[in-house]
């Protein structure tokens, strides 16, 4: 049985340790103290040091070689989803420059590809589920509150029937909800629902090319408008 605050000082470790790695501090194929040195430096168990290591080693920050010692892996080699949860986390503010662009870069070609496939596969159902997301928006920007737009990419991430693309759209969940939050703020509603039909009708047509060139045009569109509330390195 766990107790909550062995989790909770576990968690805390886990943190403290993956923005060493993360900022830099401790280099990929460093060696780490050992856990008895740890849980001093740390003030916690050695059991904590130990859980701790083992989720490191699952989210890619560390590999532990029997008898030699735990080390910093490189991360965006032997990373996963949660790594990525992890890097988004990062300090528990804003985005660095690298990760914004890195993340940019990934929705355009992510989220113009998912138009294209569910324009090809979406069902009845999807169509009507995008069509309500719109309305929805609309509804919202009348009554003063924050738009779904999230729920709209969400949808069409359903819509191309992959399996993995909804897990992904998922992972991004947090940041996607805040870079929506900052969008309503610089680009007037009306634009946004333009885009949002125009990609759409596309997808009700079938008409591939079209709404991959519509989402491409509109995720470009947004990157722009959010890109200085990150300022370079």
């Amino acid at each position: 049985m766990k107790h909550p605050q062995s989790v909770t000082m576990t968690q805390q470790f886990v943190q403290r340790m993956e923005q060493r790695i993360i900022s830099g501090q401790l280099a990929p194929g460093q060696r780490l103290p050992n856990e008895r040195e740890l849980a001093a430096e740390m003030k916690v168990s050695r059991t904590i040091i130990n859980s701790g290591i083992r989720e490191l080693a699952r989210k890619g920050f560390v590999r532990v070689q029997p008898r030699q010692g735990t080390f910093v892996e490189d991360f965006l080699r032997r990373g996963n989803v949660e790594t990525l949860t992890s890097l988004l986390h990062f300090s528990g503010g804003p985005l660095d420059r690298r990760t914004f662009d890195s993340l940019a870069e990934f929705r355009i070609h992510s989220e113009a590809e998912c138009a294209r496939l569910a324009a090809l596969r979406r069902t009845d159902d999807d169509l009507a589920a995008l069509r309500a997301c719109c309305s929805e928006i609309r509804a919202a920007a009348n009554e003063a509150r924050v738009p779904p737009n999230v729920e709209y990419h969400r949808r069409m991430f359903l819509a191309t029937q992959n399996m993995i693309y909804p897990l992904v759209f998922n992972a991004f969940s947090e940041i996607i909800t805040e870079w929506s939050a900052l969008l309503f703020c610089h680009m007037p509603v009306e634009e946004i629902l333009s885009a949002l039909q125009s990609i759409t009708d596309a997808i009700e047509h079938r008409q591939a090319d079209e709404a991959a060139a519509c989402m491409r045009a509109y995720a470009n569109r947004c990157v722009r408008l959010l890109d200085g509330k990150y300022p370079p390195a």
